[in-house]
């Protein structure tokens, strides 16, 4: 029906092109163009009458029809849109657009770039409602992540990682939630401060971390082989743990993979590894961020002095996860605060000890045999003496979504897994009363 699709990780995306919903003409007739160019050529491929010069011509083609699509998501559905170039990342200040433009759904504001120039900032949910006023494919119960969302409920809890490689030639995973932005770095820029490589990034110096040596991993890393491969830039997730970035550098960043893998943490040999998760066909290991950027000892992790562990150990905190990985690596974060903890491996688990023992706070997962984390807090609410119990859930289900579903069932709290440091402060802030 002249609808396109993209196929991303296992389900069909629908994409636009921005220029048609634009509606902008110059870009329509240089789409024509170049369409009927590609046609002609085709044509003359077929009746074999393209000669060394039209050779040329095609290598240069297939560079011009390559698409640059930019996926984007709104209420939970995802979308991708068709644009000429991708230029740049940049920090910006968005200003709300005048009174007289209120009425463009499309935009959400604009920015005045370094050179002068406006540019217009698109509005994912205005730009979503625009395309569904005139096509009925939004409206599809398989567009973006609806099929998805499915798959997640039948196979388990999603997981979302990043996949690079190292210096080592093998690939690993940082979880999504902990990666801020993806970077090129000049390496002419990288400066030391003692033996730790730091750069210039947005203003303030950001410490560079070395994993390979970190971990204690075979091959070196980019910042100790840049210089002989006469390398320019190189590729660094930016991290940004307690308001400070960090830049993990790596070999190559690969792809983003969502999967429904449980962690198998049996066969790590070191700190820094969380576990290992089967992406494909291939074995890959979770990187533990955290314990990597604390170990450069750089002052990210915030110690509780003997009189706030002291204090930490009158409470008792109720921990439910039906993963044994992710359920030894909250408890051992609570448990050096000085909190008391009890673990669970379901929701009917932990309701059983919710009723036999007092606790100052209960925290679960979502995603969960026998009663998940929903119906969990749900069934506390209504049947329980320990209805009033703060409920913390923890899972890597945190959609605007699910936690607009977790307020309905009786969680107080939402985040996600991985983030340590949200996770900690936020129950220092619940326990000591704040």
């Amino acid at each position: 029906q002249g609808s396109e699709f993209l196929k991303l990780r296992g389900n069909l995306t629908p994409v636009f092109r921005l220029n048609e919903v634009l509606d902008l003409a110059q870009v329509h007739e240089k789409s024509e163009k170049l369409r009927k160019t590609l046609n002609d050529f085709s044509s003359n491929a077929i009746e074999h009458e393209a000669s060394d010069e039209a050779g040329s011509m095609a290598e240069n083609l297939k560079i011009e029809d390559a698409e640059n699509i930019i996926i984007l998501s709104a209420e939970d559905l995802f979308f991708g849109i068709i644009v000429d170039e991708i230029l740049d990342t940049e920090e910006i200040v968005v200003k709300p657009l005048s009174k007289n433009l209120k009425h463009l759904n499309l935009f959400g504001g604009a920015t005045i770039m370094g050179d002068g120039k406006v540019a217009l900032i698109l509005d994912a949910l205005g730009f979503l409602n625009t395309v569904s006023s005139s096509t009925d494919r939004v409206k599809d119960d398989s567009f973006g992540a609806g099929a998805e969302n499915t798959n997640i409920e039948a196979e388990g809890e999603m997981q979302e990682n990043l996949l690079v490689k190292l210096g080592d030639d093998r690939t690993y995973a940082v979880p999504l939630s902990l990666v801020s932005r993806l970077e090129e770095l000049p390496v002419n820029k990288i400066e030391k401060t003692g033996n730790q490589p730091i750069i210039r990034y947005l203003d303030a110096p950001m410490p560079l971390i070395n994993i390979e040596k970190t971990l204690k991993l075979d091959g070196e890393s980019m910042l100790q082989r840049h210089k002989s491969l006469d390398k320019e830039v190189m590729s660094c997730i930016v991290s940004t743990i307690r308001g400070r970035n960090f830049g993990i550098v790596v070999d190559e960043i690969m792809d983003i993979s969502i999967d429904h893998s449980d962690i198998d943490a049996s066969a790590v040999d070191r700190e820094g590894i969380l576990g290992t998760v089967f992406i494909g066909d291939r074995t890959v290991s979770l990187l533990d961020v955290y314990t990597i950027i604390e170990a450069q000892g750089l002052g990210v992790q915030q110690k509780k002095t003997k009189e706030q562990v002291k204090q930490n150990q009158k409470k008792k905190i109720l921990l439910v996860d039906d993963s044994a990985m992710y359920r030894k690596m909250e408890a051992d974060a609570l448990i050096e605060q000085g909190y008391q903890v009890i673990l669970a491996n379901n929701g009917e688990h932990g309701y059983q000890e919710l009723e036999k023992s007092d606790f100052d706070l209960l925290i679960t997962d979502i995603e969960m045999p026998v009663l998940d984390g929903f119906d969990f807090a749900k069934k506390i609410r209504e049947e329980s003496n320990k209805k009033d119990i703060k409920i913390v859930a923890l899972s890597t289900c945190a959609s605007e979504k699910d936690k607009e579903r977790g307020k309905l069932c009786g969680f107080d709290y939402h985040l996600e897994k991985f983030k340590k440091d949200e996770v900690l402060d936020l129950v220092d802030r619940i326990l000591s009363g704040e």
